[in-house]
This record gives structure tokens, C-alpha cells and sequence, in this order.
């Protein structure tokens, strides 16, 4: 899979994200780049993280959405 069609995966999985959104998970890509999205992640109240935020930064490949 090559930049392009990587990218177009992106902004569809971001759409998706941006419809329905997860109750604990809030991602989103950088304006600049696609391939480098920021995440918070929130610990659900059932969980020994409760109250915890926990960022983290994904980078995604040329090859996804065929190698993550």
C-alpha cells in the first residue's frame, strides 16, 4: 500500500472516530501529518486506572492499514 492510500484509510478511520466516538478514547491525527495521531485514553471507573489519563502517540505506516 503506498502514501496515498494509507492516508485516505486515515481520514476514514478519523471520520469514523469523529461519528462515533468511543466513550473513553479520544484520538485524532496531527493537522500536518496523517500517519502521527495523538490519543488520550481514560480509565473507566470499573478499572484499577479510574480516573487516570493516559496520552499516547501513534505512528502508522505507509503499509497500514495491511501492516499496523
Amino acid at each position: 500500500m503506498n502514501h496515498q492510500a494509507s492516508a485516505k484509510r486515515l481520514l476514514l478511520d478519523f471520520k469514523e472516530l469523529t461519528l462515533n466516538p468511543l466513550l473513553s478514547v479520544s484520538a485524532a491525527p496531527l493537522e500536518n501529518d496523517l500517519h502521527v495521531w495523538h490519543a488520550n485514553l481514560i480509565g473507566l471507573d470499573s478499572s484499577p486506572y479510574a480516573g487516570a489519563i493516559f496520552h499516547i502517540e501513534l505512528t502508522f505506516t505507509n503499509a497500514y492499514p495491511s501492516e499496523p
